[in-house]
C-alpha cells in the first residue's frame, strides 16, 4: 500500500497476511469483471495496466483473459507475503514489483480496495492521477448512518481489515476533485455476499436490496453494504484511449 509510513509495517511485517492469508483471492474474479464492464461501457482499450496494492495478483491474471488488448500488466505491492503469492501468477505479460506507486506511465491504473488502507490517501490519489491516462478506483462506502450509530462496523473495519479512512460517495468524490481527478463514470456495486447462517444478517441483506431498488442513494447512506467503483482521468489531460 505505502504512503502512510505509520501503517506500512502492518503489511511489510506480516500482520495483515496473518489475518487474510489468501489476500482476498476469492473476490478477484468479481473485481476483474467490474473493471472489464466499466472499460467496455466507456469504449476504453488499455494496452498497459497497473494494479496498485495488487495483493496476490489474481485480478491482473483475470483481466489478462478479459481485456484482449492488454499486453503489459504490472502489479505493485509493498507486502513481501503478497508478492510471494503474486509471483506464482507471473507470465510473459504479467509481472509484479515492490512499491506503492508506479515507476512508469500506464494507460490504466487500478486501485481496488486500496485507498482506505493508505495513511496519506491524498498523496496516493495524486500519485495515481499522474501515473496513468485513466484510473479505476474502488472504495467501500463505510460512512453511513447505521454504522455511525452502531460504531461496531467502523471499529471492525479498522481492527480486522486495517481501514484507516471511511468514505461516503460524496466525500470520496470531493477527494477525487481535490486531487485533480475528473470522474467519467461511476456505479454502486456489491460483490456477492457469503451465505450467512444468521437470520438477522439475511434479513438485513433483504431490506438493503429492497430499499436500494427504490432509492439507491438513500439506501447507501442509511444502511451501507455497497462499494463505489469510479472511472477517472486526470484534469487537463487528453482522453488518449478513446
Amino acid at each position: 500500500m505505502g504512503l502512510g509510513r505509520m501503517s506500512d509495517k502492518h503489511y511489510t511485517e506480516g500482520a495483515y497476511a496473518s489475518l487474510h492469508e489468501d489476500w482476498h483471492v476469492g473476490d478477484s474474479e468479481g473485481k476483474a469483471r467490474l473493471v472489464e464492464a466499466i472499460l467496455a461501457k466507456n469504449a476504453l482499450e488499455p494496452k498497459s495496466i497497473c494494479d496498485l496494492g495488487c495483493g496476490a495478483g489474481e485480478v491482473l491474471r483475470q483481466l489478462h483473459a478479459m481485456v484482449p488488448g492488454a499486453e503489459k500488466l504490472v502489479g505493485y505491492d509493498i507486502s513481501p507475503q503478497a508478492l510471494a503469492l503474486a509471483s506464482t501468477r507471473q507470465s510473459e505479460h504479467i509481472e509484479f514489483r515492490e512499491g506503492s506507486l508506479p515507476d512508469e506511465h500506464f494507460d490504466l491504473a487500478l486501485a481496488l480496495d486500496v485507498v482506505e488502507h493508505v495513511g496519506d490517501y491524498i498523496a496516493f490519489l495524486t500519485g495515481i492521477r499522474d501515473a496513468a491516462d485513466h484510473c479505476v478506483i474502488n472504495v467501500p462506502l463505510e460512512l453511513y448512518a447505521w454504522a455511525v450509530i452502531r460504531l461496531s462496523p467502523l471499529l471492525t473495519a479498522r481492527r480486522v481489515d486495517a481501514h484507516l479512512h471511511y468514505f461516503s460517495r460524496e466525500t470520496f468524490f470531493e477527494s477525487l476533485r481535490e486531487t485533480g481527478h475528473i470522474v467519467d463514470d461511476w456505479q454502486y456495486h456489491r460483490l456477492p455476499p457469503p451465505n450467512s447462517p444468521h437470520l438477522f444478517r439475511r434479513a438485513g441483506a433483504a431490506v438493503r436490496s429492497v430499499l436500494f431498488a427504490r432509492n439507491p442513494d438513500f439506501a447507501v447512506r442509511l444502511l451501507g453494504g455497497w462499494s463505489l467503483l469510479v472511472l477517472t482521468h486526470p484534469k487537463k489531460a487528453e482522453n488518449s484511449l478513446r
